[in-house]
């Protein structure tokens, strides 16, 4: 796994923690839990499909040919059409 993900999984937890903390107990400073909640989690999804974590795909529309709509060759590249 990547050390960036699991940076950002053990920053979610921590926050999380701290959260359900400070809802129990308010405490100085607890919304700081909510920031690092959401970065947490937005590095979480930015970081998942690295390292083959998440599958990453060209994300085209299926094409009669089994590829998809993001793979070009030298017939559909328009600076190699004469």
């Amino acid at each position: 796994m990547d050390r960036t993900f699991l940076a950002a999984i053990a920053l979610t937890l921590a926050s999380l923690v701290g959260y359900v903390a400070g809802v129990a107990a308010p405490y100085p400073g607890r919304e700081v839990s909510i920031a690092g909640l959401l970065i947490g989690v937005t590095l979480a999804a930015v970081t998942y499909g690295r390292n083959g974590g998440g599958t990453v795909t060209g994300g085209g529309a299926p094409r009669s040919d089994g590829g998809d709509a993001t793979t070009r060759t030298a017939a559909t590249n328009e600076s190699d059409r004469p």
